[in-house]
């Protein structure tokens, strides 16, 4: 195939990238109130700037990780596999419209303002309904980040997380609280980031007067999920990614930004700061990418962080602080704490046993749960012939079974998840004494 001329090419690269979309199968819509942004309808972690005619995927998606993105002649060879020549042969030679690129100088962005109006129900019923009642976040915590203004529930009766940098609004993250799978695909509801946040940031909470540990998460409803299974937590920050294009460079950009307003010279408090990523057990797709964890590894591989520690599990500085592996995210995870709370269970953590127990009549079903429960327990749970539930559990503590690892166990945070310290640890009156805008 012939060579193309810069001239060619630049023509390509104005070919129109929502047409090439749709073009391709991929249905988009319009994004919130900018008139430049869309978004794919089936995967809202696949965005388009019309205004730049470029796109970028917040999550990994099509064998890609989360972060990739470019021009039209990027997306076109992403989607197609075409090579260069034939991407370029493609895109002049078909009938897509030109459009008018406009170049980053003259792209000056405007500093974020607060343009959400606030909900008519002065107790915000929808949005602290939504957190506390569906996502399990500790009322608590809630109402307090509510009544500092952190957390606002606004006319669409959506959860806006506000990002906080020297005590001012800088930007926001927008949860919808409705569910409608047709508007917002797969995830079911809107999700996205305000117009004119600053890049590289994100949603922050400090606990206490100095921050010796960093939490990093991909969410900010992840982020309060892991503050409501660890009520106690102090001397820290909790810090979302969501909506940054390189997370790597985010994570960096909240630890200068910690060191300048805590001026981390003291060399005792440099040994302490330590820096705990929090992401997601993604399911591999069908490229066998997992998006979380392949950020964890990726990002202990830049220079910088291997100068901590060439090996990984010597690192110091930055740990892997993922979810349990049978969880998706750290809210999956208090889902399914706060659920043990209120559901009949067996736990005998001497054997690292777990179950869930259910009645039938006058028989007991008893269903096993974690990674390593034998397989003819998971598919034909046990049922037992029995007058109570007590008398289930005085069965299940001499019942002859594999055990579950107690791996799948010990990393939800509590002793073999042991229900009476889980229920104290919770209960606990400190959770959000300490909190100061960050």
């Amino acid at each position: 195939m012939a060579r193309f001329t810069d001239e060619q090419i630049e023509k390509a690269n104005k070919v129109s990238i929502l047409q090439v979309a749709e073009s391709l199968g991929i249905k988009v819509h319009k994004v919130g109130n900018s008139k430049y942004s869309y978004r794919s309808v089936e995967n809202s972690g696949l965005v388009f700037s019309e205004l730049k005619n470029t796109f970028h995927m917040h999550s990994s998606l099509f064998g890609q990780a989360a972060g990739t993105g470019g021009s039209v002649i990027d997306f076109v060879q992403i989607m197609t596999n075409l090579n260069f020549p034939q991407t370029i042969n493609k895109l002049l030679t078909e009938n897509y419209d030109q459009v008018e690129i406009k170049s980053e100088g003259s792209l000056k962005k405007e500093p974020f303002k607060d343009y959400f109006n606030r909900s008519a129900d002065k107790k915000q019923t929808t949005v602290k309904n939504y957190l506390v009642n569906e996502r399990k976040i500790d009322e608590r915590i809630i109402s307090h980040l509510m009544s500092k203004n952190y957390i606002k529930e606004d006319y669409y009766k959506q959860a806006v997380f506000y990002h906080a940098k020297h005590g001012v609004k800088v930007g926001a993250t927008v949860q919808g609280t409705v569910y409608d799978p047709e508007k917002f695909g797969k995830r079911g509801r809107f999700k996205g980031i305000a117009k004119n946040s600053e890049s590289g940031f994100g949603f922050n909470v400090q606990l206490g007067e100095k921050v010796e540990k960093l939490y990093i998460f991909e969410s900010p409803i992840d982020a309060l999920s892991y503050w409501s299974l660890h009520p106690t937590l102090k001397n820290s920050m909790l810090a979302s990614i969501d909506g940054s294009s390189t997370k790597s460079n985010t994570v960096f950009n909240i630890m200068n930004y910690l060191a300048m307003e805590h001026n981390f010279d003291d060399e005792e408090d440099i040994n302490k700061f330590q820096v705990l990523l929090g992401m997601d057990n993604d399911a591999p797709d069908k490229f066998g990418k997992r998006s979380g964890q392949d950020f964890i590894q990726k990002f202990l591989d830049y220079p910088i962080v291997r100068q901590q520690a060439p090996e990984y599990k010597n690192n110091r500085l930055f740990i892997d602080n993922s979810p349990n592996k049978i969880f998706k995210d750290w809210n999956d995870q208090l889902k399914f704490v706060r659920q043990l709370e209120v559901s009949p269970q067996f736990i005998n953590p001497e054997r690292h046993q777990f179950a869930q127990i259910s009645r039938q009549k006058d028989k007991y079903k008893v269903e096993f749960i974690g990674n390593d429960v034998p397989e003819e327990y998971v598919n034909q749970p046990v049922i037992f012939d029995a007058t109570s539930k007590e008398e289930v559990i005085k069965l299940l503590k001499t019942y002859d079974f594999q055990r579950i690892s107690k791996h799948d166990l010990q990393r939800f945070g509590y002793d073999a998840l042991n229900r009476k310290e889980t229920q104290k640890e919770i209960s606990t009156p400190e959770t959000s004494q300490e909190m100061e805008f960050a």
